[in-house]
C-alpha cells in the first residue's frame, strides 16, 4: 500500500506542471491587454516617470 501511494504521489508531482501551464494561459484579448500595460510600464520605468509607475 505504501509503495502504491508513493508511486501515485510521484506521478501527481510530475504531472502538476503540465496542468498548471494549461490553466495559466490568457485569452488572446487578455494577452494583448497585458502586453499593452506591460510595455507602458517598461517605458515609464526606463524614463523614470514616477507619476505613471504604479506603487506596488
Amino acid at each position: 500500500m505504501n509503495k502504491f501511494l508513493g508511486t501515485l504521489a510521484l506521478l501527481v508531482a510530475i504531472a502538476m506542471p503540465a496542468f498548471a501551464q494549461q490553466a495559466g494561459r490568457l485569452s488572446p484579448d487578455d494577452q494583448r491587454e497585458f502586453h499593452k500595460y506591460y510595455v507602458k510600464w517598461v517605458n515609464d520605468t526606463r524614463k523614470n516617470d514616477r507619476d505613471d509607475i504604479p506603487n506596488g
